[in-house]
């Protein structure tokens, strides 16, 4: 599994300096056949989906871009709602992992937010303000998200 997040890494890099070249064609053909060789029925999207949701966003494949950026939200909010049951020495132990989940949720909605993915926003944002606020007593600022309409 690793590997194949690795595969994605490199599928990312490649689509990315495709896109800085302009190569917008060839850009959307990696990200197919990436999405086509490792699907994420096999393979799970994780937060480096989210930096290829922020490309397919620009290419204006939001459809696409939201599915994606919709997995990782709901991976995040899976980790802090399993993170909300633990014990309070029990969170403490995997506070860092929690707090991770937390800043990868918040790139997911900045990347909407600025691609205009408002339904996205605004399913989302209120979970992450209380996982932001209640549960870790984090500074929604510190993550750079503001709700801006």
């Amino acid at each position: 599994m690793r590997m194949c997040h690795t595969h994605r890494m490199m599928f990312l890099e490649l689509a990315e300096a495709l896109y800085r070249e302009g190569k917008r064609d060839r850009c959307q053909e990696v990200m197919d056949f990436a999405d086509q060789g490792l699907p994420a029925y096999n393979i799970p999207y994780d937060y480096t989906s989210a930096s290829m949701a922020a490309i397919r966003y620009a290419l204006g494949d939001k459809e696409k871009a939201n599915e994606v950026m919709r997995a990782v939200a709901e991976s995040c909010v899976e980790y802090l709602r399993w993170g909300d049951t633990l014990g309070r020495e029990q969170r403490r132990s995997v506070q860092t992992t929690l707090q991770q989940q937390l800043a990868i949720f918040g790139y997911v909605l900045q990347s909407a937010n600025h691609y205009q993915a408002t339904e996205l926003v605004d399913e989302y944002y209120p979970i992450y303000e209380q996982y932001a606020n209640y549960c870790f007593h984090t500074r929604i600022a510190s993550y750079g998200l503001s709700r801006q309409r």
